[in-house]
Order: structure tokens, then C-alpha cells, then sequence
């Protein structure tokens, strides 16, 4: 009886068994959780370093704008009073962004009681309206209960006949208006019938004149247009504003005239596609020029598009014509600073648009005219011109010492600078 009453060995050992794996797996969830926190904390501890260190490198900059002698990292004491510096800054922003927050979270304070202030106003004058409606619906109210009691006792001095006429007013004349609105609206469809069918010729009238007017204006205008392409006449290439001539222009046979009408500030850019692959090379070029002023306008990225599909024309006298153009791209100048014709090269060497690591690039040493240009650009590094005081041609050495002296004093220059 007493070994009846236990439970199996197999089910005692089972049921540890579960237990057993439930505690492991439990153990393993928390593990996981603890090596995906340390995992995130390591993320946010990295993440602060970068922070930290674009800060660092931030302030180091900031250091060297305010004191340029600070960019001189190989002399310990210049590292020192960098750190220093560096240190100040950092500590001068934390402060600053201190500032910041707590102006910010007055600004905040201060939105927010403003607007519970114009929530309780709001409020107020809500509560004032709705006891005033209430006042006038209590007055309305009690106006028409008076009036109802006056008109019946006015009623209850009449005869039954007139009582009763008097209660029900609208019984009478209830089929007089019916019999009046039947024949007004039998009278207002006819009307208006009359009236849709007058509408409707008239607009049919008007449509029928306004096309023939069109079709007229239309073969005026074709019939003008025709005239001023047969006449290709230099003069209205230059001054027209209309549109038209001067896309007709176009494909006049005398290429001054195609050239006026590239030049021409009117033209369209249909027109402008087309003379940018003009055999004459003049009229490309004038077309460049004219690209190269609408590239300075914002949103008018078309202009930009068709400079750099010119910039690998074959003639070099083009491409120089792309590389002078002051609204370029940084694809155009990338591109033709590393052109195998010098005229090209140093167009881009005296492009405005050109930086410093553009003219840094540009190979120089095949020609006197590249390296001039370089010379005279304000944009090329101390150290490009310093090259360049060295060059063997007079004309480059004094264009470089002219632009270096405008940085530069005196007794810092170049010796062959001092010895010109």
C-alpha cells in the first residue's frame, strides 16, 4: 500500500531534469542580457570617444585659427600651449552650451507659461460666452412663452369659426401658394430653357470666331516667322527679344548670324543645344559663354549638364572656352586641369573657380603660359608660388613675386624675389 502511493523514479527523475534546464536556460537569458548591455555600453562608450575626439579635433582647430603659431606641432612647448589652449576652448564651449541649455529651458518655461496664460484666458472668455448665450436663450425663451400666452387669451375672445382660423392661418393660403408655385415653376423651366438655348448658341458663336481668330493670328505669326527666317538678318539676331526668330535663326547659312543669336541673352536653351554643336567654332564658343551665365543661376542645373558634354570636344580652342567659364563645376575643373593642351591647362589655371588643391595639380613645367596663369591666381597655395619664384621665365618669377607679396612681408620673401 505504502509503495503504491510514490511517484515513479522515471518521472521524478524527469520532472529534476526540466527544472534543471529551466534554471540553465534562465541563467543563459540573463547572460545574454548582460553581454548585449555591455555590448550597447561599449557602443555608447565609443560613441562618446568619437564624439569627444571630433570635439578634441574641433578645438585644435579653433586653437590654430585663433593662433596660427600653434600649427607648429613639432615644438614641445608649441604642443604645450596647444593642449592649453585647447583645453580653454573646450572648457569655454562647455560653458557656452551651459549657457545655451539654460537659456533654451527659460525660453521653454516661458513659452509654457505664456501658453497656460492663454489657455486660462481662452478659457475665461469661453465660459463668459457660453453664460451669455445661456442669459440670451433664458430671455428668448421666456419672450415666447409670453407671447403664446397673450395670443391665446387673444384667441379665446373670438368666435369658434375664427378661433380656429386663426389657429390654423396657413390652411387657407396653403393651396393658394401651391396653385401660384406650380405656374411659377412651370413659367421659371420655360424661361430657362429659352435662356440655355440663347447660352448655348452664343458660346457656340464665340467658340466658332475664336478659332477662326487663331487659326488667323497663327498663320500671321508662321507667316512672320517664315519672313524674318528667309531675311537672317544680323541686326534682328542681335536685338530681338522674341524667342522664336531666334530659334529660327538657328540654322541661318551665315555664321555671324548664328554666332549673334548664341550671344544673345533672349535665345532659348533648345536653340542653345543646338548651336553648342555648331561647325563653326566661334559660334560654340559664344555659346559656352552664354551656358556659362545661366550656370550661375540657382536651380538652372541644364546649362551646367551641356558645359560638361563640350569639355571633351576635340578642339582645344573649345575646351579652353569650357575651362574659362566662371560658373563650372568641380567635374569640369577635375577634368581639364590634366588637358594635354596647355592653352586648356591654363585656362584653368586663371579660372577664379579653381582651389587650392585644383592649381596644386596642374602640370606647369611644358609651359610658360600655364605657369603665368598659376602665377597671378589668388587662390594657388604659398607653396605653389614659392615653386614658382624658381621658374626660369622672368615673366613667371615676377607675377609669382608680385602675388606672394600680397601675403607675405618683405624680409619673408623669396630670395630670388629680393635679388629681382
Amino acid at each position: 500500500m505504502g509503495d503504491e502511493s510514490q511517484l515513479p523514479v522515471g518521472i521524478v527523475v524527469a520532472f529534476g531534469f526540466l527544472m534543471v534546464m529551466i534554471a540553465l536556460a534562465g541563467i543563459n537569458l540573463r547572460l545574454q542580457a548582460q553581454r548585449r548591455q555591455a555590448k550597447e555600453q561599449e557602443r555608447e562608450t565609443q560613441v562618446r570617444a568619437q564624439s569627444d575626439e571630433k570635439e578634441r579635433l574641433k578645438a585644435v582647430q579653433e586653437a590654430i585659427r585663433r593662433d596660427p603659431s600653434l600649427s607648429q606641432k613639432d615644438d614641445p612647448e608649441v604642443l604645450k600651449r596647444l593642449t592649453e589652449a585647447v583645453v580653454e576652448i573646450q572648457q569655454e564651449w562647455a560653458v557656452r552650451d551651459d549657457l545655451q541649455k539654460v537659456e533654451q529651458q527659460q525660453r521653454t518655461e516661458a513659452e509654457y507659461q505664456k501658453q497656460q496664460e492663454e489657455r486660462a484666458r481662452i478659457a475665461e472668455e469661453q465660459r463668459r460666452e457660453q453664460a451669455e448665450r445661456a442669459r440670451i436663450a433664458e430671455e428668448r425663451r421666456r419672450e415666447r412663452e409670453a407671447a403664446q400666452i397673450a395670443r391665446e387669451e387673444r384667441l379665446a375672445e373670438l368666435s369658434p369659426v375664427r378661433r380656429l382660423l386663426a389657429r390654423n392661418p396657413k390652411s387657407l393660403a396653403g393651396l393658394s401658394l401651391a396653385l401660384i408655385a406650380f405656374a411659377a415653376i412651370g413659367v421659371t423651366a420655360f424661361w430657362q430653357v429659352q435662356q440655355d438655348q440663347a447660352a448655348t448658341a452664343a458660346r457656340e458663336q464665340a467658340r466658332a470666331e475664336s478659332i477662326a481668330n487663331m487659326k488667323e493670328q497663327e498663320e500671321i505669326a508662321e507667316a512672320e516667322l517664315q519672313a524674318a527666317k528667309e531675311a537672317c538678318d544680323l541686326e534682328t539676331a542681335e536685338a530681338t527679344n522674341d524667342k522664336a526668330i531666334l530659334f529660327a535663326y538657328r540654322t541661318c547659312s551665315d555664321s555671324k548670324v548664328r554666332n549673334a543669336v548664341a550671344s544673345n541673352a533672349a535665345v532659348g536653351f533648345s536653340a542653345l543645344q543646338e548651336l553648342a554643336q555648331d561647325e563653326d567654332p566661334e559660334v560654340r564658343i559664344s555659346t559656352i559663354d552664354q551656358l556659362s551665365a545661366r550656370a550661375g543661376i540657382e536651380g538652372n542645373t541644364a546649362p551646367l549638364r551641356l558645359l560638361e558634354e563640350l569639355m571633351f570636344d576635340p578642339d582645344p580652342s573649345i575646351r579652353s572656352a569650357v575651362a574659362r567659364a566662371v560658373n563650372t563645376s568641380p567635374r569640369i575643373l577635375s577634368t581639364l586641369m590634366a588637358d594635354e593642351s596647355p592653352l586648356v591647362r591654363s585656362e584653368i589655371a586663371r579660372n577664379p573657380s579653381s582651389n587650392e588643391a585644383v592649381l596644386d595639380r596642374i602640370d606647369y613645367n611644358d609651359s610658360v603660359l600655364v605657369a603665368e596663369a598659376l602665377a597671378v591666381n589668388q587662390n594657388a597655395s604659398t607653396e605653389l608660388l614659392g615653386q614658382l619664384t624658381s621658374h626660369p621665365d622672368e615673366g613667371v618669377l615676377a607675377k609669382a613675386c608680385e602675388t606672394l607679396s600680397e601675403r607675405i612681408a618683405a624680409p619673408d620673401m623669396p630670395e630670388s624675389c629680393r635679388n629681382a
